[in-house]
């Protein structure tokens, strides 16, 4: 129970708001609060959730007493009435003037309670299957305008057909907008893949966690980040220097790590599939088990042709996540002993055909403890081959009538469902790559390790690959004007690169001899491995002057200024040098003396 006291604060804080009007700088008049709860205030979540709950009392009690009032057709099984979230309500009743008159009173008396009244010009009254001549009186009881679908609830749009390209713009614009907020920053590579990684890709979860959105629109916001990674503006993917699936791989695997946004669509939508088969008690799940599985597995129900456009989509997900969940059995009640993944040879009717069904005499619906007894498994007998198959290979242990049955999401260690390791099971295999600790480690420059990681993958605009495009461009290298430029001339065979990669091999204790590119990253992939501040530095050194020469064959074709490869090369130096104070050297004197570094 609540003490008095903060009965009558609670009181206070929803029925005193006032509000002022500045105008020129100075407040004029005052009126009170008839619309939200204290916007802006830290208190108006809790408030609000208090204010709900008077609210839920007041339709349960008009609900209780009264004999007429009906509930909506699909909410009747589990009397449900209203939804809130937030300052968003949605009330639910039978389309009768009964009925539609309890909630109007409800809200009549919420009103006079805390003065809160529900704001008509935002309110709408949604009919289906309601006569014309009572379609008025319900419109009048309200008073509120017609709504039709869709409508956004909660950001996310309440649709009755197939959720379309246009119903997702709203989706669309947001992203867009995001990156229009940008584009007049000078943004590195690295910038704006921290950007995709941080910002840009979750906007769409929230809809991608309720709706299995069309592949179209989930295509159009992976452009829109491709656009925005390479030009940094919101626009086509054309001339992209690596294709997006390998962006979207991991790390270690030479992508970016940016997620693949349909992956990502079906593990935030299978864990509904979970939430089902753990035996979650949200209202969702609650509602889903009383009108489609009604007490039939989720593997076995088929879509009606009268549901919706994403139950339809979600059942489709299941042969995904069929495999990725397991029953350990206990006493066999919770388990169906046709359907669900307890065999170690997989669900039995995935496997045999039905007519083992008919073969044991059991029923469809059947519990795993029906062939349990005494803790040990006894299946009735049957001369069936396929039920003889079933028998020789069931689970090495034997059931416990004494525990429950437990459901483990296999990829994951402690057998709880989580998105990364769903992604993780949908995601294609692919081999790792040996230099992922080359480009990508603790203490290195992102900007210079993007660069690095494009040099790698040889997918940088050296003159010999914009020549295939645009065959009057010429490719002799701008640095030495004496060779072809490629990839492995620019970085370590131009002379003007010699002389910057001579300087940092002193200063490295001579890390490498003399090797060709490609050679020269398969061995320092191999040799340059762990956190050690030599190894650190020795990374660093590689980035920074891969970058440098980059940036100065650059500058030399769009700028015009040149140079001298000793300027360069001091340029590196002091990069590199910076970037060591931010690393405690104490225990490496050596490494602090040779970079003029103080450790003191």
């Amino acid at each position: 129970m609540f003490l008095r006291r903060l009965l009558t604060w609670v009181k206070a804080c929803i029925t005193t708001p006032k509000f002022s009007i500045s105008i020129n700088g100075e407040l004029t008049g005052f009126f009170h609060s008839k619309r939200g709860l204290r916007q802006g205030d830290p208190m108006s979540p809790y408030l609000f959730v208090i204010a709900m709950e008077v609210l839920t009392k007041l339709l349960a009690k008009h609900i209780r007493d009264s004999p007429h009032f009906k509930f909506h057709w699909k909410c009747d099984k589990i009397k449900l009435s209203h939804l809130c979230f937030a300052d968003d309500l949605i009330m639910l009743c039978h389309g009768s003037t009964p009925s539609a008159t309890i909630l109007k009173k409800s809200l009549d008396d919420f009103s006079s309670l805390t003065g809160l009244k529900a704001n008509p010009t935002k309110s709408n009254i949604f009919l289906s299957g309601v006569h014309n001549d009572s379609r008025q009186q319900l419109i009048n009881i309200f008073g509120y305008n017609v709504g039709s679908l869709p409508i956004r609830y909660l950001g996310i749009p309440i649709i009755s057909s197939k959720l379309s390209h246009l119903d997702c713009s709203p989706l669309l614009v947001k992203v867009s907008t995001r990156i229009s907020s940008w584009m007049n920053l000078c943004l590195s590579y690295a910038g704006r893949l921290q950007l995709i990684i941080s910002v840009l890709s979750s906007i769409q979860v929230f809809w991608a966690s309720h709706l299995c959105l069309p592949s179209k629109v989930l295509r159009n916001i992976e452009q829109k980040l491709c656009s925005f990674l390479w030009k940094g503006v919101d626009g086509n993917c054309k001339g992209a220097k690596v294709a997006w699936a390998d962006i979207c791989l991991p790390k270690n695997e030479g992508g970016l790590g940016i997620k693949d946004l349909i992956s990502w669509n079906k593990a935030l939508m299978i864990r509904h599939l979970w939430n089902l088969v753990h035996g979650s008690n949200n209202l969702w799940s609650t509602w889903i088990k009383t009108h489609h599985l009604k007490d039939k597995s989720i593997w076995e129900v088929k879509a009606p042709q009268t549901c919706s456009w994403n139950w339809r989509k979600l059942l489709k997900l299941r042969p995904i996540a069929r495999p990725l969940i397991q029953h350990i059995i206990g006493n066999g009640l919770g388990t169906s002993l046709w359907f669900d993944n307890w065999h170690p040879d997989g669900p039995i009717l995935l496997n045999w055909s039905s007519r083992v069904i008919y073969d044991s005499g059991l029923l469809n619906k059947a519990k795993v403890s029906s062939i349990i007894l005494g803790d040990q498994w006894v299946w009735p007998c049957s001369m069936s081959i396929d039920l003889l198959e079933i028998k020789n290979h069931m689970p090495s242990y034997n059931p416990n009538s004494s525990l429950e049955d437990c459901i483990k999401w296999l990829p994951t260690p402690d057998g709880i469902y989580t998105v990364a390791s769903t992604m993780a099971s949908l995601k294609a295999p692919h081999p790792l790559v040996p230099w992922f600790e080359l480009v990508w480690y603790s203490h290195n420059i992102p900007r210079m390790s993007f660069i690095l990681w494009l040099a790698i993958r040889g997918r940088l605009s050296t003159l010999d690959r914009v020549h295939r495009y645009t065959p009057h461009v010429g490719t002799i290298c701008i640095l030495c004007s004496a060779f072809p430029e490629t990839h492995a001339h620019l970085f370590f065979e131009c002379a003007y690169s010699k002389v910057i990669w001579s300087h940092l091999k002193d200063m490295c204790g001579r890390p490498w001899n003399g090797q060709r590119w490609p050679s020269f990253i398969a061995w320092a992939s191999q040799r340059w491995r762990g956190k050690s501040p030599s190894i650190v530095v020795k990374k660093l050194c590689l980035a920074v002057a891969v970058y440098s020469i980059w940036r100065e064959r650059n500058n030399r074709i769009f700028r015009s200024p040149h140079k001298t490869s000793i300027v360069v090369t001091r340029s590196t130096i002091d990069t590199i040098r910076s970037r060591l104070l931010s690393i405690n050297l104490k225990d490496w004197p050596n490494v602090a003396l040779k970079w003029n570094i103080s450790i003191s």
